[in-house]
């Protein structure tokens, strides 16, 4: 039995975009596994869904490095004498980058989004320049890569070229809770705990510039929009007179402020919501979009590449150039009817089973192994 490592340091107790997408991807490999040994490189006790599937062959590695400049120490230090001394024969890297020093086994390297390079104003100068400079060295240096979208796989084949024969599309998909709809319970037990109002507008996302709440904050500001924003996420980096604008608009209650939200409450909001916004600049995927068309909720996007290849023609698109087009939208939101919408259509085109089996497919074929 071979082995193989992957890194799974993204996943958290607070899962975001990244997070969610390894969580959800190593579970179902896991599921359907039977042929190599695995271990996941972590940070704290992770939790796996791995359904009837032995947990014999799994090996859980605490690693506990996830800063910087500890974590390069690690990855151009540790990282290559660990592979060895396990005998790894294939190793799934952190997102965006592979170490500078070469790995004693075959590597694929996970590229979520070109944001460094085709959206650079939303990230720190720091920060930026290191994922850049990562980006360029994964691409060149991993035996194959994955990006999670069609949009994503074209940014990177135009600027990098040399990929386009070594690179392969696992998308991301919905949970199967956010189908099922909530009980009254359930949904007044949400309602009292957050406060929400009967009717509301959804964001789900960190609240960060590639997000462009500051463009959603002008079109709730305008006297035409009756009905509150419920914004659940956390504040993240560049985002200080955005967050203290929300501050000021939750006053005049006019935006409701979540933080984080447990993933078994989050389903409900959707259910709760009489639509879903989403004004990105710049995405990888769109995780909520998924989520939202799940719960049958309408959504309303910016008309950013992959919002349309996921939503085809059954989301609401808008320009960020110009706030007019969502403030017509949202000042003539039509009454919710969730019996009525085929959105869900839009949801199971994607499967987490199917991605999960797409990555035992790649891994299969990168060590010539024969399909059990």
């Amino acid at each position: 039995m071979q082995n193989i490592a992957i890194d799974c340091r993204a996943i958290t107790k607070q899962n975001t975009g990244i997070g969610n997408w390894t969580y959800n991807i190593v579970s179902e490999f896991l599921k359907v596994n039977n042929q190599y040994c695995v271990y996941l490189f972590v940070n704290e006790p992770c939790q796996f869904d791995v359904g009837n599937n032995d947990m014999g062959n799994l090996i859980p590695v605490n690693v506990g490095i996830d800063e910087h400049p500890e974590n390069e120490l690690y990855e151009n230090f540790k990282l290559p004498s660990l592979l060895k001394e396990l005998n790894i024969s294939l190793y799934i890297s952190s997102p965006f980058r592979l170490p500078m020093r070469k790995l004693p086994c075959i590597t694929i390297a996970v590229v979520f989004d070109l944001t460094s390079f085709l959206c650079p104003e939303s990230m720190p100068l720091t920060f930026r320049i290191y994922n850049w400079f990562s980006i360029i060295w994964s691409t060149k240096r991993a035996d194959h890569l994955i990006t999670i979208s069609k949009s994503v796989l074209t940014e990177i084949n135009e600027r990098f070229p040399f990929t386009t024969e070594r690179i392969e599309v696992i998308e991301p998909a919905v949970s199967q809770g956010f189908y099922l709809k909530p009980s009254q319970e359930e949904k007044n037990a949400a309602t009292q705990k957050y406060s929400l109002p009967q009717n509301f507008l959804l964001f789900v996302g960190t609240i960060e510039p590639r997000k462009n709440l500051d463009f959603l904050v002008a079109v709730l500001e305008n006297e035409a929009i009756k009905m509150p924003l419920v914004i659940v996420g956390n504040k993240g980096w560049k985002s200080d007179k955005t967050y203290a604008k929300l501050l000021e608009l939750q006053k005049q209650k006019k935006v409701i402020l979540t933080c984080f939200v447990a993933p078994n409450e989050l389903p409900i909001f959707f259910h709760l919501a009489q639509a879903f916004i989403l004004p990105s600049k710049y995405e990888g995927f769109g995780i909520p979009l998924l989520e939202a068309a799940a719960a049958n909720t309408p959504v309303y996007c910016s008309d950013i590449p992959v919002f349309k290849e996921i939503g085809e023609s059954k989301f609401t698109y808008f320009s960020v150039q110009n706030n007019k087009e969502l403030l017509g939208y949202l000042s003539s939101l039509p009454v919710k009817d969730e019996e009525s919408s085929d959105l869900q259509s839009i949801a199971k085109k994607y499967s987490w089973e199917t991605s999960g089996k797409k990555l035992l497919t790649l891994i299969n074929k990168l060590l010539n192994t024969e399909v059990q």
